[in-house]
């Protein structure tokens, strides 16, 4: 059994949800877009 298992075996009120905040993984990304013109000038800077 998994350590996280037995503390719930022992007290229930440790079955709290998380919070709904997305791990960054699973985030979308934000400002992920950059136009053709500026990654030709970042790709020759």
């Amino acid at each position: 059994m998994h350590h996280q298992g037995f503390d719930l075996a022992r007290d229930k009120t440790k079955s709290k949800p998380t919070t709904n905040k997305l791990r960054p993984k699973d985030r979308p990304l934000a400002n992920d877009f950059i136009s053709e013109a500026d990654y030709v000038r970042l790709l020759h800077a």
